[in-house]
């Protein structure tokens, strides 16, 4: 099938908005908040309070944000490298390839890594 051929008449076209919103609201209801882990990469804090960063394995990455009223919840500032385990609400703005988190509660994956930063 040539994806550059006119539709038929009975076949109905998403609008871009109206995919985003369907891509939104599947992801939203498949995955209501969860856990996930993995290391923090291009990490930045820019003046709006807000965190932007990457949270990857060494298979895939996924982009994240972490909002200003929620980060503050944070218990130790994390860093490039860290290794966290956050409870997350998956979502999406319509950003092709970029999935975004708004993190609700973070949590590294081990006790002692938790220590660590609090003694940091």
């Amino acid at each position: 099938m040539n994806i550059f051929t006119t539709s038929s008449p009975q076949e109905t076209a998403f609008s871009v908005s109206q995919l985003n919103k369907q891509i939104q609201q599947l992801l939203e209801a498949s995955l209501p908040w969860i856990l996930v882990e993995g290391e923090i990469s291009n990490l930045a804090k820019p003046g709006s309070g807000h965190w932007y960063f990457s949270l990857k394995d060494d298979k895939a990455q996924i982009r994240c944000a972490m909002f200003k009223s929620k980060n503050n919840a944070v218990r130790f500032r994390p860093k490039d490298g860290d290794k966290v385990r956050l409870r997350a609400r998956v979502t999406f703005y319509g950003l092709v390839e970029i999935v975004s988190s708004a993190s609700k509660a973070w949590n590294p994956p081990e006790k002692a890594l938790f220590n660590k930063r609090l003694n940091d």
